[in-house]
């Protein structure tokens, strides 16, 4: 799946479909590396609202174990769930 194909998928709940025909339940979303660059990364719904919440303490090791790097090329489908909320 390319950036922008996953542009519809990011920050709402989906069910995405794997390379390897697993299926995961979650949210992706894009942030940026100390160099600036854009990353993807992918976690629960209740731990990606936790992530938000916490994402002004930065550096924790607690804070990088709610979300998972996640590599665009393994992604092959995506379906949204539902919408999140606040």
């Amino acid at each position: 799946m390319t950036s922008q194909e996953l542009a519809y998928y990011m920050y709402r709940v989906c069910r995405f479909k794997l390379k390897s025909g697993k299926e995961v339940y979650g949210v992706i979303w894009e942030d940026k590396n100390l160099r600036g660059e854009r990353e993807y990364f992918f976690s629960s719904p209740g731990d990606f609202r936790h992530y938000l919440r916490s994402r002004p303490v930065k550096g924790t090791a607690a804070l990088e174990e709610l979300r998972y790097r996640l590599d665009l090329s393994e992604l092959v489908g995506g379906e949204v769930l539902e919408e999140l909320r606040a």
